[in-house]
């Protein structure tokens, strides 16, 4: 397999690829494999009785044998029901089980009356979001809920007991038991066999009450690395997600059903192909024999279908099997956390906190997923979002956060039902990069191994950890920075330094000595943007090239020019609000926020594409379509900025931090030719993209600033900018380093904060600022005792 790395995996060469539970990757034989059986047959609908459309329906059924195979069992047995993912399938038995009914012959087609004794749904604490979200079906059938320990389960089955004869007629309620194969948080394995004990015994006292049990064993993750036979596997529902196992493609899964436990799910809406007869004028239905005719409404996604045929080619011929697969990965994981477990700071504490309940020494309980949050050397955790952004310079792409399992995050970090509302109170959401809330993490970091995961992907992540947040000097740097300085008097020793905008975002700066603001920031500042074909905003993040154009606004002759090295000059007209033929209105998005422009024209797109070495567009910001966003609670008008109308950068912390950045091989223990260290500071300046630069006395003092007045303009402070991996792009060359991000994740905290946003105090104001205005700030109150 190695071997092949190299070609079946092309974008590996600079990429370490970690995020295997999330999506797995898919091979080049798998594509081109697909896109010949595409090319070389034609596959109609299967609706349709034409000759394609039968071919598609004899390969659909073929693909369904091919699932069942590679899940050790058959049609005489199971059943596949197509959805668009696990989460689909789970919802579908959410939707369809029969809460609280008894089971009849007819699979729950008849209305089969209530029992007093009401269902229960019991899930498992370590379970995926949708797993935790069928509770709102069972409530709203009257059925209750339980979340359960493994503890609770292993203690129940201790007790279990054979079910009677006449426990077998006895008319009881349906209940169901939830839980993970394996945990897609911690990569713990829980025992298939609970599915063959809760199935066989009498499970009354696991609730304290009787039941007809069912139990959903939810396989995404497990699947993904390891073999999951159903000959052994008493479980009636299993959920899978196919682009976890095989990376494409992503918009089909599946419900692995029991033949035999259909009768618990009653469903009552029907879409085409789902009836074998129905009246438009009359209540008359009926359905489809198959289960999964019944079950799959609509038009099938038939191509996405073809395409697991060569996913599951790819990987036996590939990656060879399953248990090749399993035991690759676990390897490495086990590697990657007996290292991790090692790993100390120059004072003896760990540098990691890992989340597992065992020692990786067992592949059948434990899979190919390390769990952990990184500490400082004084005892203080590192946000997982500082160690996203640090991971994405060294090119590790990792998974950060709770990963939609909230209660393996509960567990794991000690957050009781009470503190994750306190969280979201305080303004953390799922998804958010808010990591750390008084000091405790909200989330952990993961990283997962797929089976073309390899040594060297294991070994660059070891690095990244030891040269990002191993500490190998017990003493504090000089040059660390200066926490709660003494603010200067306001106006003393302050003035206007320099001015930038941004003319086209992403693209590089234009710095003036005067320049006319409005209600929006500086009159131009970020007016443009360039966007691919598919409308998507291309940033310095993904394409550090854009940094080499060189925008410049005639005034004169009212035109944007466009410069770069090499290339022909490009000038684009400054006004264009109104759209004509030749100029469209355009979507794009920015911070998430919807955003619409005006197409400036196919000559323009034509040079960006030469220059870029990609297909896109240029947008001018539709004038009447107004972009607010919050801040501070205030409603304010802005550009294609990400977050404010200003930014604001200190040249006293631009001095400290150069000087930091020189001594780096001090500070962390890095030699300095792993880097280029011929930043000066005008190159510095340009990497954090300000629109004023001010000269102070003290380094960091505009953390405190309140207010920042030049001339008769008020500006309101609004907060510190995180910064990410853009500040590390050169902006002349467009090269990626990993500075100044490292040393500012060791010396400015869990943020990585640097400069202020401003935004005009009245909005209504306007007119031109100069480097040569005078400029005062109004500061914060400075807690003395702190």
């Amino acid at each position: 397999m190695n071997d092949n790395i190299e070609i079946e995996f092309p974008l590996l060469q600079d990429v370490v690829y970690l995020d295997h539970a999330a999506a797995t990757l898919y091979a080049r034989r798998q594509l081109d494999s697909y896109m010949q059986d595409i090319s070389n047959h034609i596959y109609g609908n299967p609706h349709s009785r034409s000759q394609s459309s039968q071919l598609t329906s004899e390969v659909i059924e073929n693909v369904r044998e091919r699932i069942l195979n590679h899940f050790g069992t058959s049609s005489e047995s199971h059943s596949v029901i197509f959805t668009a993912n696990s989460t689909g399938a789970i919802k579908l038995v959410a939707e369809t089980f029969q809460w609280n009914r008894l089971i009849n012959e007819n699979r729950g087609y008849e209305n089969d009356g209530l029992n007093s004794n009401k269902g229960i749904l019991y899930y498992l604490e370590d379970s995926h979001t949708s797993v935790v979200g069928m509770r709102e079906y069972a409530l709203k059938h009257g059925a209750d809920f339980g979340c359960i320990s493994e503890r609770d389960v292993s203690n129940a089955i201790d007790n279990l007991t054979q079910i009677s004869e006449h426990d077998e007629t006895t008319e009881l309620p349906n209940c169901l038991f939830a839980y993970p194969a394996q945990s897609n948080f911690s990569g713990r394995k829980f025992p298939l066999s609970w599915t063959n004990n809760l199935k066989r015994n009498d499970i009354s006292c696991f609730v304290g009450r009787c039941g007809r049990w069912c139990v959903l064993l939810d396989a995404a993750s497990y699947v993904m690395a390891s073999n999951l036979d159903l000959s052994l596997c008493n479980a009636d529902f299993v959920p899978v997600s196919f682009y976890k196992m095989f990376g494409f493609p992503t918009g089909i899964g599946a419900l692995i059903i029991c033949n035999e436990s259909a009768s618990f799910l009653r469903k009552t809406f029907f879409g085409g192909g789902t009836v074998q007869a129905y009246s438009s004028t009359q209540h008359f239905h009926v359905p489809k024999v198959n289960i999964h005719e019944w079950f799959e409404d609509g038009t099938l996604p038939f191509l996405d279908i073809i395409a697991l045929r060569h996913g599951f080619d790819t990987l036996q011929g590939l990656a060879g099997g399953m248990h090749q697969i399993s035991h690759h990965t676990f390897a490495l994981a086990k590697y990657v956390h007996h290292e991790l477990a090692s790993y100390c700071h120059s004072n003896s504490k760990p540098v990691a906190k890992l989340y597992h309940e065992n020692n990786f020494e067992d592949i059948n309980i434990q899979g190919a997923i390390v769990n952990f949050n990184i500490i400082k050397d004084n005892g203080d955790y590192v946000g997982y979002s500082e160690v996203d952004k640090l991971a994405n310079l060294y090119s590790i792409q990792l998974r950060t956060g709770c990963f939609c399992n909230t209660g393996a995050c509960q567990k794991f970090l000690g957050l009781t039902s009470d503190k994750v509302k306190r969280n979201f109170e305080a303004g953390h959401k799922c998804g958010d990069d808010k990591d750390l809330i008084d000091g405790q993490p909200t989330g952990s970091v993961r990283i997962s191994f797929g089976y073309m995961s390899s040594w060297k992907d294991a070994k660059r992540f070891l690095q990244f950890i030891r040269e990002c947040f191993m500490s190998t000097n017990p003493q504090p740097c000089e040059t660390g920075l200066r926490q709660n300085v003494q603010p200067v008097e306001t106006g003393t020793n302050l003035f206007l330094y320099k001015m930038f905008l941004y003319p086209v975002k992403s693209c590089g700066a234009m710095e003036v000595t005067e320049w006319n603001i409005g209600s929006r920031g500086f009159l131009f500042d970020r007016e443009w943007m360039v966007v691919n074909e598919s409308g998507v905003a291309l940033t310095q993040k993904r394409t550090t090239n854009l940094c080499c154009i060189k925008p410049n606004i005639n005034l004169k002759e009212n035109t944007l020019v466009l410069n770069a090295k090499g290339k022909t000059q490009m000038t684009v007209p400054l006004e264009c609000d109104v759209p004509s033929s030749s100029q469209s209105l355009c979507q794009s998005r920015v911070c998430m926020h919807r955003v619409q422009g005006i197409d400036c024209g196919q000559e323009v797109s034509d040079w960006l594409t030469d220059v870029l070495g990609q297909r896109c567009r240029l947008i001018k910001k539709n004038n009447q379509y107004k972009r607010l966003t919050k801040l501070n609670g205030e409603a304010v008008e802005v550009s294609f900025a990400n977050e404010s109308q200003f930014l604001l950068l200190n040249k006293a912390s631009l001095d400290h931090l150069l000087e930091c950045i020189q001594q780096r091989d001090h500070i962390i223990g890095v030699e300095k030719d792993d880097i280029d260290f011929q930043m000066d500071l005008n190159n510095l300046i340009g990497r954090f993209r300000a629109n004023f630069v001010f000269s102070c006395q003290e380094a960091f003092e505009e953390d405190n600033w309140k207010e920042v007045y030049i001339n008769d303009l008020k500006f309101n402070v609004v907060g510190p900018c995180t910064r990410c991996q853009m500040v590390c792009v050169d902006q002349e060359t467009g090269a990626r380093g990993k500075e100044p991000l490292q040393i500012l994740s060791k010396l400015r905290g869990k943020r990585m904060s640097f400069g202020v946003y401003l935004h005009l105090a009245n909005q209504e104001l306007n007119g031109k600022l100069s480097t040569s205005d005078s400029v005062r700030v109004v500061h914060n109150e400075i807690d003395e005792s702190s």
